[in-house]
């Protein structure tokens, strides 16, 4: 029985998927399928779903279902329960590191973010305004608050407590991805939690716990970065 934050924190399956259940029944809605569309134009606007734009050729895209997929995914059809494992991250839902760096990215700044690029501008050489593009993600201000404080606790005292450091304030979530194999170990946060200057995603294949080695590679990364 958590609120977000903790849920957050401690990463606990349970409140993800029984949140997304409940987004997917909601009466807000005519339908699971207005409900899911409209949680798909979220995902969406976080930088989810579609390549990112990066200035790298064969840029790869991603999976965020909306209802049409899924009646052409269930020839039988699908109910809130056939897929409320994409409320954690699982089934029918894809993305790559750089997309989840974006989105994070979109966490630190409360609700915007820039298409990536390789190189910085330089005073000598800047990017020209036609790279520069922001976007605007259709989260409300006010819902970063909590999500924020979740990240920040997974660090104090949550999942990624090793990585906790007095320096500067890292707020972020750890991630264990289901496999085949050995599970792959998943971390994506930034620092410091205000005034952020870096945001990051760490993928390690087959490396089991996202705090057992995503979560220490991904701080050596922002101590690097900051000091």
């Amino acid at each position: 029985p958590l609120m977000l934050p903790n849920a957050l924190a401690h990463s606990c399956n349970t409140w993800f998927l029984k949140a997304f259940r409940s987004l997917l029944l909601s009466k807000k809605y005519l339908n699971k399928d207005q409900a899911i569309d409209r949680w798909r134009d979220y995902m969406t606007s976080m930088g989810l779903g579609g390549p990112t734009g990066v200035d790298i050729p064969g840029e790869k895209g991603g999976l965020v279902a909306n209802s049409r997929y899924l009646y052409r995914r269930y020839s039988k059809g699908w109910t809130p329960q056939t897929v409320i494992w994409v409320g954690m991250g699982q089934g029918d839902i894809t993305a790559t590191p750089l997309q989840l760096c974006n989105m994070v990215a979109s966490v630190a700044n409360r609700g915007y973010f820039f298409r990536p690029h390789v190189h910085r501008g330089t005073a000598a050489r800047p990017l020209a305004q036609r790279y520069l593009i922001r976007r605007e993600t259709m989260v409300a201000k006010w819902a970063y608050k909590p999500v924020i404080s979740g990240m920040r606790g997974a660090v104090v005292r949550g999942t990624a407590a090793a990585i906790n450091t007095p320096a500067y304030a890292i707020c972020g979530k750890t991630g264990t991805v289901e496999n085949e194999g050995k599970d792959h170990s998943a971390f994506i946060g930034f620092a410091p939690m205000n005034n952020p200057r870096i945001a990051i995603a760490v993928f390690v294949e087959n490396g089991g716990f996202g705090a057992d080695v995503a979560a220490p590679i991904a701080a050596k990364i922002i101590k690097a970065y900051l000091k």
